[in-house]
């Protein structure tokens, strides 16, 4: 399998450091199964669901753009498939909040292509900037978003769930907050080169970075096949 450079992703970086909108799909462990990296540039539309939108209205919008002959590229978050699940039972007050965006897709044309089983790429490796990126970052202030005491009393609230029943096993995490500074575009190179995964994400959406470095296979639909790998815990 042909990996991306250290030279290549630099230049890449520096390209998207300059552009509002993008989806980068970044497999930086091919194999087999995952033999292409794909970039998404120059989105023609957004379709965001928000709280208190109909899901199922979103998912029909969603698959209109595909039948269309569009691509998708972005991200959807776990309380969708909660407001989902809640709009079925006819519950979904807890995601009424319209400032809260639950899913935020781009819609574009086609995507840059890296075949990882070739080297064959039309990435935008060649950049005028000859691959410089600031090298200068600042993460400070590192800290949890609740207390011991809240932590523990959510635990207590998982184990009573389990011991009426309701469920049989609860991944209850909790979020580390942080200031950052500087350059997204180095994180992602450092943080790419200590957490090399076959599934690896960075999306911006003008002022909002995602950087997402996941080893697991959630889904994955090929024709009328479903392939769904996650690791152990998460189904």
């Amino acid at each position: 399998m042909v990996r991306i450079q250290d030279s290549e992703l630099a230049c890449m970086l520096s390209f998207l450091a300059r552009q509002e909108e993008f989806v980068l799909l970044d497999t930086s462990r091919p194999d087999h199964e995952n033999v292409e990296s794909l970039l998404f540039l120059n989105p023609v539309d957004r379709l965001v669901c928000r709280g208190g939108d109909n899901p199922l209205d979103y998912l029909e919008a969603l698959q209109q753009r595909l039948t269309d002959g569009l691509y998708l590229a972005g991200w959807v978050g776990y309380e969708f498939g909660a407001m989902l699940e809640g709009g079925i039972a006819g519950d979904s007050e807890l995601f009424a909040d319209r400032g809260t965006t639950l899913a935020d897709l781009g819609v574009f044309l086609k995507p840059l292509r890296f075949d990882h089983s070739t080297g064959e790429n039309n990435f935008p490796f060649e950049d005028s900037a000859a691959g410089r990126i600031p090298d200068d970052f600042l993460i400070e202030n590192i800290h949890a978003n609740m207390t011991e005491e809240e932590f523990i009393d959510a635990l207590q609230v998982v184990r009573d769930y389990i011991a009426a029943g309701d469920t049989y096993q609860v991944n209850y995490t909790m979020k580390l907050l942080f200031g950052f500074q500087g350059s997204a575009e180095r994180l992602y190179q450092v943080l790419r080169r200590n957490q090399s995964v076959a599934y690896g994400a960075y999306i911006r959406n003008r002022e909002e970075r995602i950087l997402s470095f996941s080893p697991e296979l959630f889904f994955r639909k090929a024709g009328d096949e479903i392939t769904a790998r996650p690791m152990k815990g998460t189904a």
